[in-house]
């Protein structure tokens, strides 16, 4: 009986977890606000947040199925971390475009498509 008393927060692999989807929800409430805001300042077109946005979630539509059958065949945690850490990554290309004097649309474009595509695959691990 006594080994029931113990709080889930004594696990260490709990911790890592929580710890590091904290953060990674966290980021992901920052993208969501800021990528839109940062489009709309750059182009002052509602047009082209929308399309960023229906980017970011096509990749569902098109590659949703086969991922999840490819994640059945991984280990999916290690699945889950290497999506997030690319989406991490991704999201890190928008500054640097940005400090290296690249257009930044494009980058943009780029990280919606295939931040939506890891989102995919991290969904279906």
């Amino acid at each position: 009986m006594s080994r029931f008393k113990k709080s889930i927060f004594s696990n260490k692999r709990f911790l890592s977890l929580l710890s590091g989807q904290g953060v990674s929800y966290f980021g992901d409430s920052i993208a969501s606000v800021a990528l839109p805001i940062l489009i709309l300042t750059v182009t002052g077109s509602g047009f082209l947040m929308g399309l960023v946005g229906a980017l970011e979630v096509a990749p569902l539509f098109i590659v949703g199925l086969p991922a999840g059958v490819w994640v059945d065949r991984r280990n999916r945690s290690r699945v889950m971390l290497l999506s997030d850490f690319g989406r991490a990554v991704l999201m890190a290309l928008i500054p640097i475009a940005s400090w290296v004097h690249m257009p930044v649309m494009p980058v943009v474009v780029f990280v919606a498509i295939m931040s939506g595509t890891l989102a995919v695959f991290f969904g279906a691990a």
